[in-house]
């Protein structure tokens, strides 16, 4: 969508280093390429001769398609923008940096010119938790490491935080894998590294949609890369394994001995200098689907190479048909020993003893249409009408246009002989997220 964003320089508050630095800014922003061709570099006609008059005071120039981050930084109101690009999501293989906005206003203001406005919250100062801090601490001492942290407690922050310092302080690690559930790796971790203000300098590239689009976003120059849990085994099978440091949000997913996404990251494990595994309860039904997930941690160092070892130690065999055993109950004080044997490369929170809590809190989590879903609902909105493959959409006035679309955004709309129409399924796709991070606990949907 071309739009257009008026820049304002005021050349007269500007000193000769300062008008230059500000141009030069002004150029590197405008040549920067994320979601498509910018306007054409204005950096030659900003930095002219040094001591001459900039611009005349007042001068508007005129930029087109210019980046979220980057209208932002020149305080366009989000008001302002077109529907269809705030309700875009993040595409595939763009590498985004966390670092962009901060850098321009600080080099700004070095430079003598006026402080840009950047909208307020996209960037979020962290203070962390004694919690919080701890468990960042731990990850950075302990080169394999499971965080059993109850959802909301900041696994995702707490993770970054530490890749922050592994990747641009220590420089312990060089390249690491993120691997998630599918919303969660296209929406939250982008997210979460756009969020907050330490983590400037992080990039990232989302390894997301077809085979041609994967592979250019794996060619791609960055230090973290986010898949999700399904393309595990392509990755494994079809490219060359170069991260020295995995992270596996959700690791219950991976509780499966013989699941292919579990073989696939066994065979990478030995290349991994350092692993993190998140998760909110990593059993919820019998202590068995532990030792999957600490052998992508351990390689096997605590309960066993082997899964049969591990249940012949461990368990016994309960409900049977002669030799079939169709389940294992636990030992006389094997749980309290297999806990003292994982104890030192896990730690466990809940978050009703970390965080204090009022009687409600509400956790919003946002989903985006597609670029097809978005299109349907910005057609039925301008024109009151609306045609679909089973039938027609139509609002008689402004208060039935408006019921009409808070239908679309929950997923499906009545059409005018009264039968629905399916548009899209992303409520209930963040819903089943939030059921599996749940992992088992009780769910109410009202």
């Amino acid at each position: 969508m071309v739009f257009e964003q008026a820049i304002l320089l005021h050349s007269g508050q500007l000193g000769t280093h300062g008008g230059t630095l500000y141009a030069e800014i002004i150029g590197q922003l405008l040549t920067i390429e994320r979601h498509g061709e910018c306007a054409a570099p204005l950096s030659a006609r900003l930095c002219g001769e040094v001591g001459k008059q900039l611009v005349p005071r007042g001068a508007m120039i005129h930029v087109r398609q210019m980046l979220d981050p980057v209208s932002k930084l020149f305080g366009e109101d989000e008001r302002q923008i077109p529907r269809q690009r705030r309700a875009k999501g993040r595409q595939p293989g763009i590498v985004q940096d966390s670092q962009h906005i901060q850098e321009q206003n600080g080099a700004l203001l070095a430079g003598g010119g006026r402080q840009v406005h950047r909208c307020a919250g996209y960037w979020m100062k962290y203070c962390a938790h004694d919690y919080q801090a701890y468990a960042t601490d731990f990850v950075l001492s302990h080169p394999y490491c499971g965080l059993i942290l109850d959802m909301g407690l900041g696994k995702s922050v707490i993770t970054l935080t530490a890749l922050w310092d592994l990747l641009l302080d220590s420089f312990d690690v060089g390249c690491v894998l993120v691997v998630a559930p599918k919303r969660v790796a296209e929406d939250t971790w982008p997210r979460e590294i756009a969020k907050w203000k330490h983590l400037k300098g992080l990039t990232y590239s989302l390894v997301m949609g077809s085979e041609k689009e994967r592979r250019a976003a794996l060619a791609r120059k960055a230090m973290i890369y986010i898949i999700n849990r399904e393309n595990v085994s392509w990755l494994v099978e079809h490219t060359t394994w170069r991260f020295d440091a995995l992270v596996i949000d959700e690791l219950s997913s991976f509780k499966s001995a013989k699941a292919q996404r579990f073989k696939a990251l066994k065979k990478v494990r030995p290349l991994c200098s350092r692993v993190i595994g998140l998760t909110g309860t990593p059993a919820p039904n019998t202590l068995i689907d532990l030792w999957p997930q600490m052998y992508l941690l351990d390689m096997g160092q605590r309960l066993g190479r082997f899964l049969t070892h591990y249940r012949e130690r461990f368990f016994v065999p309960d409900k049977r048909n002669r030799e079939i055993v169709y389940s294992y109950k636990l030992r006389k004080g094997a749980e309290q020993k297999i806990y003292e044997l994982i104890g030192d490369i896990c730690i466990s929170m809940k978050a009703t003893d970390h965080l204090k809590m009022p009687e409600l809190t509400m956790n919003r989590v946002e989903v985006h249409l597609s670029a097809q879903e978005q299109k349907l609902y910005d057609t039925l909105k301008r024109e009151m009408i609306l045609q679909l493959k089973g039938g027609e959409i139509d609002a008689v006035n402004a208060a039935a246009l408006s019921g009409k679309l808070l239908q679309m955004a929950n997923g499906a709309v009545y059409d005018s002989q009264g039968r629905t129409a399916a548009i899209h399924d992303r409520k209930l796709d963040a819903l089943e997220d939030l059921v599996e991070a749940a992992n088992g606990k009780p769910v109410l949907v009202a």
